[in-house]
């Protein structure tokens, strides 16, 4: 893939993420993570894991629907694909954003798994 395609995505991805709309659900979503403590965190996220991938890959279940469709996944969407007058459209395969533990937050398509933190970026 050509440097300056990679650049432009990366300053796109850079743009997303000073939305302050985004940063201050997920902000809100790490405290909620945060009060959990450790123990029910970690039970939390190990139940949450367990439904996701177990759930029939052309089901959707509640919860992982509030992840792939609520405002940030919505609007993320819709930055999939960035117009650029040098390259014509310019796509990202998927977006994931994650909360500080590793738990899915916002995604543009479901994914393999909701728990992210064993995954080598």
């Amino acid at each position: 893939m050509n440097t300056e395609i990679v650049s432009i995505k990366i300053s796109h991805l850079k743009d997303l993420a000073k939305n302050p709309k985004l940063q201050e659900q997920l902000i809100e979503e790490n405290k909620k993570f945060e009060q959990m403590g450790e123990e029910n965190r970690i039970e939390f996220i190990k139940q949450k894991e367990i439904e996701w991938i177990s759930t029939p890959k052309n089901q959707i279940t509640p919860f992982m629907k509030s992840k792939i469709h609520n405002s940030i996944s919505d609007s993320l969407q819709d930055n999939l694909v960035i117009q650029h007058e040098k390259y014509g459209e310019l796509r990202f395969g998927e977006f994931i954003i994650t909360n500080v533990y590793g738990g899915n937050f916002a995604t543009t398509a479901r994914t393999d798994n909701y728990d992210q933190s064993t995954e080598k970026w």
